[in-house]
């Protein structure tokens, strides 16, 4: 088994790219040795920014847990598609083909970047997901979340922000 943690999904550090790899001592040898080609060393501040995260994340990954629920619940609650609520994660998947009203996919996309609104297009995570979209619920204050969900609902709904 080879696990691999990343820091940004736990610990709200998206864009740092540390994280960190548990697997038998001979695997990671041969990992460090094609990652010694692929990435050189992080650097030593995001490192140290990591210190009192790991030693703090008994106090700190409850709580984090805690809030991305509350935001995911908030979030799903304004939000008038239809979704499955996710249980382990931050980011909203579901199709949008039958919202599309006779426009092209990538019409909707657009207009929910006019909208404000940026999600990332489902076919980046396999051929079987053209018509899904994926949209991070939190990393945003709530009210920005509510405003996000009105968006979405106006585009795909055509509903009006309340």
């Amino acid at each position: 088994t080879i696990t691999i943690f990343t820091f940004s999904k736990s610990f709200m550090f998206a864009g740092l790219r540390l994280g960190y790899l548990v697997a038998a001592e001979e695997t990671v040898r041969i990992v460090n040795k094609i990652m010694v080609h692929q990435l050189y060393s992080p650097s030593t501040l995001t490192q140290y920014m990591m210190v009192e995260v790991v030693k703090g994340r008994r106090d700190w990954l409850p709580r984090v847990q805690t809030e991305y629920q509350r935001l995911r619940d908030l979030f799903v609650e304004h939000l008038h598609v239809e979704t499955r609520v996710p249980e382990g994660t931050y980011f909203l998947f579901f199709p949008i083909e039958k919202y599309l009203q006779g426009r092209d996919y990538w019409e909707v996309i657009d207009q929910l970047l006019d909208a404000g609104v940026s999600v990332a297009p489902g076919e980046d995570f396999g051929a079987h997901f053209t018509h899904y979209i994926r949209i991070c619920f939190t990393g945003e204050p709530p009210e920005r979340l509510i405003k996000a969900a009105e968006r979405l609902n106006k585009v795909l709904l055509g509903e009006s922000n309340r």
